[in-house]
C-alpha cells in the first residue's frame, strides 16, 4: 500500500577484485543498486519472476486460442499483440525493485597476538578493528619505559557487558583495558594528610597520567584513549563519587576483589563507588575475592619482592586514607605519609 514500508535484510556477497588504487585509507567506497524481485509486498525468490512470465505466456495461448476460436477475426492480431505487449511489462513493473546501497568495503587486517613479537601499531589496529580473537585475558608484553626501566602489561580485560553502557558507570573495566603486572616505582598518594578531593585532586592522578604516561612508548600513546573514571570519597562534608577523564589510571577495589567477600573480615565496607564498576576479566577468571586463599593473583612484584600497591579508592570512613593491595594480594587502607607503596596502573586501548 502507499505509504508504508517494508525493512529488507540482504547479505551483500561481493566478488569482484578492488584495485589497489581505488582503496584509500584500506576502504573502498561504492554505489550499487541492488534489484529485488517483490510481489504483494513481500520479497520472493527470482525463480518466482520466471514463473509467472511462464505462467503469463500460458494465459496468452490460452487467451489467444480462444480469440482465433471467435469468428470476426478482425480484431485477432491487434488484441495479441496488445496482450503479448501489455503482459510481461505488467509483470514485470509488479516484481522489479531497486534497492541503493552505498557500500563500503573495508579491509581488516588479520588478529596480532598481544606480545613482544607484535608492535604497538599492530595491536592497536587490530584492537580498533575489533580483531581480538588471536588476544587472550593475561597475555603479557614488555615495555622499555626509559629511566623506569622495562616493565611488563598484560590484558586485563576484553569484555563489554551491557551496564558498561549505563550512565554513571565508570569505564575502567570495559573494553580491552591493559594493566602493568608489575609495580613501575613507588610514589606518594599525596603530600598532605587529607583524602579531601579523592582520586580526581590526588597528586597521585597527576603523576600518572604526566610522568607516567609520558614515557610510554609514543606508538602505544596513540592507541590510549579517554577513560571516564568513577572513584570513591572520604569523609569529607558534601563529597560524592567523584567522576574524571583520564588517560592512566589505579584501579579499585571492585576491579581487584569482585564483590564484597562472605566472610565479615573480609569484607569492604567503604568504597563507595563498589556498585559504578565491574572486576576485571583477569582477576574474575582467576576467581580473584577478598576471602582467604583467593587473592594471590592480585600481588605485584617490584623488583623481584612483593610490594603494597595503590589504588584510587578512598576510604568513607576516614579523612586520610586509601585502599591498597598488600604483599600477598589482600587489601589494606593506608595513610599518604606511607609513600613507599607501588605505582601500577591500567588504560584503555580503542
Amino acid at each position: 500500500k502507499a505509504n508504508t514500508t517494508k525493512v529488507v535484510y540482504l547479505k551483500v556477497e561481493y566478488k569482484n577484485e578492488i584495485p589497489s588504487e581505488e582503496l584509500e585509507n584500506d576502504v573502498f567506497n561504492e554505489k550499487k543498486a541492488i534489484p529485488l524481485n517483490i510481489l504483494d509486498n513481500e520479497i520472493i525468490n527470482p525463480d518466482t519472476k520466471r514463473n509467472i512470465i511462464i505462467l503469463s505466456i500460458i494465459v496468452l495461448i490460452i487467451i489467444s486460442t480462444i480469440l482465433i476460436s471467435i469468428k470476426n477475426k478482425k480484431y485477432l492480431k491487434p488484441m495479441i499483440l496488445i496482450i503479448g505487449i501489455a503482459l510481461p511489462i505488467i509483470t514485470y513493473a509488479l516484481c522489479d525493485a531497486n534497492i541503493e546501497l552505498d557500500l563500503q568495503l573495508k579491509i581488516v587486517p588479520s588478529c596480532v597476538p598481544f606480545n613482544d613479537e607484535s608492535s604497538w601499531e599492530g595491536i592497536i589496529n587490530s584492537v580498533k578493528n575489533n580483531n581480538t580473537e588471536c588476544m587472550n585475558v593475561g597475555d603479557m608484553k614488555n615495555i622499555d619505559m626509559g629511566d623506569l626501566g622495562m616493565h611488563t602489561v598484560r590484558v586485563a580485560n576484553k569484555s563489554t557487558p551491557s551496564e558498561c553502557s549505563t550512565e554513571g558507570f565508570s569505564k575502567t573495566a570495559c573494553g580491552f583495558v591493559v594493566e602493568f603486572a608489575d609495580i613501575i616505582t613507588t610514589h606518594e598518594m599525596n603530600s598532605n594528610q587529607t583524602n579531601k578531593g579523592g582520586w580526581e585532586h590526588s597528586e597521585m592522578r597527576e603523576y600518572v597520567n604526566n610522568d607516567i604516561y609520558n614515557v610510554l612508548p609514543a606508538a602505544l600513546k596513540a592507541g590510549i584513549v579517554d577513560t571516564i573514571v568513577i572513584s570513591g570519597h572520604g569523609t569529607t562534608a558534601g563529597e560524592t563519587n567523584f567522576t574524571t577523564t583520564d588517560k592512566i589510571y589505579l584501579l579499585s577495589t571492585k576491579e581487584v576483589w569482585g564483590k564484597a567477600g562472605t566472610i565479615s573480615t573480609n569484607i569492604i565496607n567503604y568504597d563507595t563507588a563498589e556498585e559504578e564498576t565491574r572486576q576485571l576479566d583477569y582477576y574474575k577468571d582467576k576467581e580473584v575475592t577478598t576471602n582467604p586463599d583467593s587473592f594471590s593473583e592480585a600481588a605485584k612484584l617490584n623488583n623481584g619482592e612483593n610490594v603494597w600497591w595503590w589504588l584510587r579508592s578512598a576510604s568513607s570512613n576516614t579523612k586520610n586514607t586509601f585502599y591498597t593491595v598488600i604483599f600477598n594480594g589482600y587489601w589494606s587502607i593506608s595513610t599518604f605519609s606511607n609513600n613507599d607503596k607501588g605505582v601500577s596502573p591500567a588504560f584503555r586501548i580503542g
